[in-house]
């Protein structure tokens, strides 16, 4: 195998440290720019555009190399003799790497031609704690339908800048099967290593194959192979491309310097010709700033390198995610199938006023191969996980538009974007979602793809594109920064024409891309303008991608919104207090059991879910949870305090065998009970006095009922801080029976932990505090309420085995000529109300638990699309009124579709 060029640069730049001084201060790292230097990077540019040679290219790199060392060898002197040294004298920005004391900082910045300096600052990789097989699918990305047709990625390298790569799986000496190809051990015919599609080289300190597994998973969206036969493992977009890996991780939780992203993509760009890079993902933390070293240095890479290079757009959370470079594609993650972002997704503009997000791509709870074992996967959230996404659409496309330049793949991604403007607010959703199926159609002569070069002598040119009347389309327009160290770039336009009349244009002053969507007013020709409106400082000219494609209307989403009230039995059976809670597990309420946890309230941060075998009763409306102190516990004397929030709901998951991954043991039922707030802990002075003493009583935000139907019970609790750090002791009552569990624990090392440690068999006590036997029909729904899709009825807390009525009406307004909503006291039903008018009805019979299911399918096509439909239930309760009846909360469904 071929050995990456430079691949021990870092260590090789040697400068030998003179004597500090006792007072020079701890040594720090720093990036320093200079104003001038004696070469620049079109050489490489052009060789790589004439497809020349990789010796020719490893060529022009060593004399960049040289030049640099050359230029800098002054610099490099005086540095020395502050007692600092040179680390590395990069060529990929016109600056080198230094470590020098701190208190020596202002006379570095003093140097002649120095231009700005930037300490080293550490980045993340931007994950926080949909199924890589579901982002995949039609509904999202679509990458399945592309491999379907053959095309996978072949020939086309993809550059992986990120924390580590499991090269050795388990120990077995060979890398993951996610890096074979198409995820085949059997068929080792890559060109990596031991026949895998994988090269790596360690740029940071830690070694390439350490535990941090963040590289192998961002890898496995974007170039993976399905790595075991059972879903929800699958192909990433592009498996059959190659993928090399850089690994910068210079801690073993993954954290990075400045320095040395630098270094890792001025190698990347390197090894652009030896390895046909064509495409460049990086999933960390960046800087808002385009000047920012790490910035210059991905916007290097892409022109010179005509490379696609995608980001991780980061997250509301982080001061240091987003990317301020001008020639990349940073992408926000967003859920899958709804296409909506989640609650830390990110916002723009950036501080210059530049669009941002540009795209955006599934990245909510995908799943992921698992580092050393192939058998088991991991679920993961955050933009780290939808730039590859991205980064393989466009692997994919240059493996089929095989002459595109990095500039016509960029408009190409941006043209064949999803709409997004009905479910994503303007701050949140750039230029809208990938959609592979899209790109690679206009890869295969769908649409416009065009390169052009615009100077100050020819400042507009233009270009046809066939159209047919009626239909909707969208054209981009993408060019690069070409100067790295400019914070200024060109400015072009865009504008569509037909038959004299405007359709359409975008005239940012401040992006590398516009775009414009339009209906196109006949069948023939639109007229497509670009124009210039200013130049790149110490530039002549400025190249540019243009394409143009079909892009259908915008998806608009179908929802379900609850409303009204549901109208009560009276209760036949309230517990009074004094004979204590209903607990689970039963064997447990009148007696203490003989083990204790602590791992509800007390410890560090946490994650815990509880999972109960069984509800307790036919019909429950549960208005609070209680806990048992533990009877052998040490006696409470100080007021203690949990921030916490938890969620409280059915599980059909096996308290014998939990899921480690908390996702999978929860069901669409569970819901946020009691928001995040803290909780007093009671002092207990006498443990153990009476087993009916729940002390801690804990009320719910909202009251929920039993599903008997639905098999267990889930409680899950985030914990974020105690009044004792991670010291607090709170041993609450639990049972302990492995053998035969009635509960068991998945508890998690922080409050968003999604993989966690089973104690099976063990389980707090929990006592249940509300109404029994008192029956409020509430009416939810599940599903998408889409075009040629379906959503499911479920009515919940009935009463047991009798007869209901489900409504389908088409108003909430009125109702036979009367105003709704109509109350049905006149009718001895107080309380009960008819939200919507009854146009239609299906009829059901509540089971045993007072539920009942059903499921209305949806037709294909646009007829119904943003029309309303309306639900409620009548269900029978001879005991409730003298009418006989309780009425049910009321859903208000909007069909969506194209």
């Amino acid at each position: 195998m071929r050995p990456l060029l430079f691949a021990s640069l870092a260590l090789s730049c040697a400068a030998v440290t003179a004597q500090t001084s006792p007072d020079a201060g701890e040594a720090t790292r720093h990036i320093v720019t200079f104003e001038q230097r004696s070469f620049d990077l079109l050489p490489l540019r052009e060789a790589i555009l004439a497809d020349r040679s990789a010796a020719e290219a490893e060529a022009i790199v060593e004399g960049f190399q040289a030049s640099a060392e050359a230029d800098q060898s002054a610099f490099a002197e005086e540095v020395r003799a502050l007692g600092g040294k040179v680390l590395q004298h990069y060529w990929i920005i016109n600056g080198c790497a230094v470590e020098v004391p701190g208190n020596r900082i202002d006379q570095l910045r003093a140097m002649p031609g120095v231009r700005k300096i930037y300490k080293s600052e550490t980045r993340e990789p931007m994950s926080l704690p949909l199924p890589l097989v579901q982002s995949t699918n039609a509904d999202n990305h679509n990458s399945d339908a592309v491999n379907a047709q053959g095309i996978r990625g072949a020939g086309v390298g993809v550059a992986i800048v990120d924390s580590s790569f499991d090269e050795n799986m388990g120990g077995t000496g060979r890398p993951h099967a996610v890096f074979y190809p198409n995820g085949d051990l059997s068929t080792p015919t890559g060109s990596g290593l031991f026949g895998s599609r994988l090269r790596t080289v360690q740029i940071g300190t830690m070694p390439v194959d350490m535990t941090f597994d963040h590289g192998t998973r961002v890898a496995s969206i974007a170039i993976g192979g399905k790595w075991n036969p059972s879903p929800p493992a699958d192909d990433g977009h592009a498996p059959e491309a190659d993928c090399i890996g850089y690994a910068i991780s210079i801690t073993t939780q993954g954290l990075t310097e400045l320095t040395t992203m630098v270094g890792a993509w001025q190698q990347v760009l390197a090894d652009r010709v030896a390895y046909d890079i064509e495409v460049g993902n990086m999933s960390y933390g960046g800087t808002f700033f385009a000047d920012f070293p790490e910035q210059q240095a991905m916007d290097t890479a892409a022109f010179i390198g005509d490379m696609i290079v995608t980001t991780s757009a980061g997250t509301n959370l982080s001061d240091f995610s987003r990317h301020g470079a001008v020639n990349i594609l940073s992408v926000g993650g967003v859920l899958d199938d709804s296409h909506v972002p989640p609650s830390w997704g990110v916002t723009g503009p950036l501080p210059d006023g530049r669009t941002y997000p540009q795209m955006l791509g599934c990245g909510v709870d995908v799943t992921t191969p698992f580092t050393d074992n192939e058998a088991i996967n991991t679920v993961s959230n955050g933009s780290s996980h939808a730039a590859p996404q991205v980064a393989g659409a466009a692997a994919l496309f240059r493996s089929v538009a095989t002459g595109a330049t990095a500039e016509e793949t960029r408009a190409a991604i941006l043209a064949t974007a999803e709409d997004v403007t009905q479910v994503v607010s303007e701050s949140m959703r750039g230029f809208g979602f990938s959609r592979d199926d899209r790109l690679i159609a206009l890869a295969q002569g769908g649409g416009l793809l065009q390169s052009g070069t615009i100077t100050s002598l020819e400042q507009t040119q233009t270009f046809s594109m066939n159209v047919t009347a009626g239909e909707t389309y969208a054209v981009a327009l993408s060019w690069s920064r070409q100067i790295a160290a400019n914070n200024t770039w060109a400015n072009l336009d865009l504008s569509v024409w037909q038959n004299g009349q405007m359709l359409g244009d975008s005239t940012s002053p401040l992006n590398a891309n516009e775009r414009v969507r339009f209906r196109a007013a006949a069948t023939g020709s639109a007229q497509i303008y670009v124009s210039l409106e200013s130049i790149e400082p110490g530039t002549v000219s400025q190249p540019f991608g243009l394409a143009g494609a079909i892009a259908p209307d915008a998806v608009v989403p179908g929802t379900i919104r609850e409303f009204g009230s549901a109208c009560a039995s009276a209760p036949s059976n309230v517990q009074p207090p004094t004979s204590g809670f209903p607990a689970l597990p039963p064997s447990a309420e009148s007696s203490y059991q003989s083990s204790s946890t602590n791992q509800i309230f007390g410890g560090a941060p946490h994650r815990v879910q509880q999972v109960f075998n069984q509800w307790i009763f036919a019909a429950t409306n549960i208005r609070g949870i209680s806990f048992r102190y533990d009877e052998a516990g040490a006696p409470q004397t100080g007021t203690e305090w949990v921030d916490l929030e938890f969620d409280l709901g059915p599980t059909q998951a096996d308290q014998t065998a939990l899921s480690p991954m908390f996702a999978n043991n929860r069901q669409a039922h569970v819901v946020n009970v009691f928001q995040r707030r803290r909780v007093v802990l009671p002092p207990v002075a006498a443990p153990g006095s009476n087993s009916f003493d729940f002390e801690v009583v804990i009320p719910l935000d909202q009251a929920i009922s039993s599903f008997p139907d639905f098999g267990g019970m889930m409680f899950d609790m985030r914990v974020y801080d105690t009044s004792q750090g991670s010291n607090l002791m709170y041993p609450l009552d639990a049972v302990n029976n492995p053998g035969n569990p009635a509960a068991s624990l998945l508890v998690g090392t922080s409050p968003t932990a999604t993989m966690g440690t089973i104690s099976p068999g063990i389980g707090a006590v929990m006592g249940l505090v509300g109404d029994f036997d008192q029956f409020a029909p509430r009416l939810t729904a599940s599903g998408s309420p889409d075009a040629g899709s379906s959503y499911t009825l479920d009515l919940l807390n009935a009463r047991a085995s009798v007869p209901a009525l489900v409504s389908i009406g088409f108003s909430g307004v009125t109702w036979g000529g009367a105003p709704l909503p109509l109350d049905l006291a006149p009718l001895q039903a107080p309380g009960c109300f008819i939200f919507n008018s009854i146009d239609q009805q299906i009829a059901l019979t509540t089971s045993g638990g007072g539920t009942a299911s059903t499921t209305l399918s949806i037709p294909s096509g646009s007829s119904l699309v943003g029309m309303t439909a309306y639900h409620q239930v009548l269900a029978i309760d001879p005991l409730a009124n003298v009418l006989g009846l309780t009425t049910s909360n009321s859903l208000e469904v909007v069909f969506g579709g194209r």
